[in-house]
């Protein structure tokens, strides 16, 4: 077998920061956020060819590890940059827009969801289930 790599090893440095990631480390920021009572992840599954989805749980360790399912992006393994927001029940319209193109657009689209009456009535109400 030959020392040589033929597979192209992109430069990590140079990587853009995806949707993806910046869900994850809001997903982290929650832990923080709430003094450990609740805890964010991602799970990662399959959306079909080519495709996969991110789904963003809220999990509450007092509760068993109950997990929340808030929302999902998908996105293509071949412009994992572009995602469509998928919403677990009926979207209010305050979560609009559906879509986002590139990380200025997704993180300006999480801000809304995150600061949204629906999501920080849910934080209340999950944190005074485990008081």
């Amino acid at each position: 077998m030959s020392d040589q790599v033929l597979w192209p090893i992109p430069d990590r440095e140079k990587q853009k920061p995806t949707p993806l990631k910046v869900l994850r480390e809001q997903a982290d920021a929650l832990k923080e956020a709430t003094g450990g009572v609740l805890h964010g992840a991602v799970a990662n599954q399959s959306a079909g060819e080519g495709k996969m989805e991110g789904v963003l749980l809220i999990r509450v360790p007092a509760l068993g590890g109950h997990n929340v399912r808030l929302f999902s992006i998908v996105y293509s393994l071949e412009d994992p940059q572009s995602v469509t927001i998928l919403f677990a029940g009926d979207p209010d319209d305050e979560f609009m827009p559906p879509s986002a193109k590139g990380v200025d657009e997704f993180t300006t689209a999480l801000a809304k969801i995150l600061g949204s009456k629906k999501v920080q009535r849910l934080i209340n109400n999950l944190i005074s289930l485990t008081q």
